[in-house]
């Protein structure tokens, strides 16, 4: 059975992830979520932990990753870029950019304030986001 890890930045994601994945998966893979306790804890220590999975895909896990990082007030385009570079850097394909044969082990997401409005249901923040709400 194929190994599904999702890398986070803080409780909360974690904590609706456990809720989540039961019904995103559905028994299809083993999953773990992995909080990482801060934005720059992940992004540090991230290029060392790839590494590793592409270890363990080598040794034979099939093992796939999730990252998911909040855009804060960074770049999103930029933010995007340095997570599919550090995947690069490990030699892990991206659902970005996958290899020749379309397969991909790295799946890179940032997390914007409008998805976790909608996701947390803040009235106010949804409303601000979009006016035809009101």
């Amino acid at each position: 059975m194929s190994s599904l890890h999702v890398l986070v930045e803080e409780p909360s994601m974690e904590e609706a992830l456990k809720h989540l994945m039961p019904k995103i998966v559905a028994g299809r893979a083993k999953w773990k979520v992995i909080n990482m306790g801060s934005k720059g804890r992940l992004l540090k220590e991230l290029p060392a932990r790839l590494r590793a999975y592409r270890q363990r895909i080598e040794n034979g896990e099939n093992l796939k990753a999730i990252v998911l990082v909040d855009r804060d007030s960074d770049d999103c385009h930029e933010l995007k870029q340095r997570l599919e570079i550090m995947a690069y850097e490990a030699r892990l394909s991206t659902k970005t950019s996958p290899d020749s044969s379309g397969n991909f082990r790295v799946v890179t997401r940032i997390v914007v304030e409008e998805l976790e409005a909608w996701f947390m249901g803040d009235t106010a923040a949804l409303q601000a986001a979009f006016t035809s709400l009101s």
